[in-house]
């Protein structure tokens, strides 16, 4: 199927793969679903902190360990 037999397929919108190809700021309001999706949040604040864990790290000494095995026990 070529691209204009999908697109004269879909309408006068253009396909999710046409879109694709373009540098968008914000969703296309014809496919926002705000009686679905739960809005994005970018207040990152108020998220949780993930720990990052080095594995290499828990295989020091202990007194090297230590603090990895802090950012271990926070994850879990």
């Amino acid at each position: 199927m070529n691209m204009e037999a999908e697109t004269a397929e879909i309408g006068s919108h253009p396909s999710v793969k046409e879109l694709a190809k373009e540098a968008l700021s914000k969703v296309p309001e014809r496919y926002v679903r705000p009686d679905i999706d739960p809005p994005i949040s970018s207040n990152t604040h108020s998220l949780p902190q993930i720990p990052v864990i080095d594995l290499t790290k828990l295989f020091l000494p202990q007194e090297l360990k230590a603090p990895e095995l802090k950012n271990l026990h926070l994850a879990c």
